[in-house]
């Protein structure tokens, strides 16, 4: 479901690293602030290269899943 709502517009490399970032939070090796950044931080730096609003839906969506208070 969260890749499935910007499926269509993203790279193939962000998909790849955004499917690697959402498994890293909900399996608890990153903490909502840190998802925030990577989803925020532009592609040539290692990130997804999502404006800010889209990182936040992001952030909020995977804080749902995990049933905690979001940052």
């Amino acid at each position: 479901h969260l890749l499935a709502s910007h499926h269509s517009d993203l790279s193939r490399e962000q998909i790849r690293r955004l499917d690697m970032l959402i498994e890293s939070c909900l399996a608890g090796h990153l903490d909502l602030r840190e998802c925030y950044r990577r989803l925020d931080a532009p592609q040539k730096k290692g990130g997804i290269g999502l404006d800010s609003r889209s990182a936040r839906r992001f952030v909020n969506e995977i804080a749902l899943i995990l049933g905690i208070e979001n940052v």
